[in-house]
């Protein structure tokens, strides 16, 4: 809240509440806190079917680990003081090293490509729906061409880590689907 209204975020209140009063912070909090509320609910209600782990929970949990500490480094170091295209680069490339990092720890799971497609597709869902709609309905002429780039890399850039997502696993536990030949 330091920096709060240096980022701007205090000049904005006519989209929500003035984010640089602590009420105000904990209001723009709601989305995280019903999620939370919904994943204790669920997590108490959805039993496993067999022993041993969960490795599809394991994948998405260690990508959110990873996007969150990727998402709090970018924005406590990278996104003041670079231009927007800079900072949108530098966002997609840490992205795309949350995916990869998902990707080594499915690999190292039962089942790994198979959870790593299935996270890497539940992810595209919003973007497919929402971002790709709405990035692509707002380029135009009207647009300051110093933002054009930076929405071209918010809209090209989660397919693409999706991907990467499901390549590290495949590529990292490779040894369990090609065969080797005894030395």
């Amino acid at each position: 809240m330091l920096f709060c209204e240096r980022s701007g975020f205090g000049a904005h209140a006519f989209v929500g509440p003035n984010q640089c009063t602590p009420v105000g912070f904990l209001t723009s909090l709601w989305p995280q806190i019903v999620g939370i509320g919904l994943g204790v609910f669920f997590s108490r209600a959805i039993t496993t079917r067999a022993s041993g782990v969960n490795s599809l929970l394991r994948v998405a949990g260690t990508y959110a680990i990873a996007l969150f500490v990727m998402s709090h480094i970018w924005g406590s170091t990278v996104s003041q003081p670079t231009s927007a295209i800079t900072s949108g680069l530098t966002l997609a490339a840490g992205l795309v090293a949350a995916a990869v990092a998902a990707g080594a720890v499915a690999a190292q799971l039962p089942q790994s490509v198979r959870n790593a497609a299935m996270v890497a597709g539940i992810w595209l869902v919003p973007w497919l729906m929402q971002t790709l709609p709405h990035g692509l309905q707002s380029l135009g002429p009207a647009v300051p061409a110093e933002f054009v780039g930076n929405m071209l890399v918010t809209m090209v850039v989660p397919p693409i880590a999706a991907a990467f997502l499901v390549l590290s696993a495949a590529v990292a536990s490779r040894a369990r689907f090609v065969p080797r030949e005894p030395a």
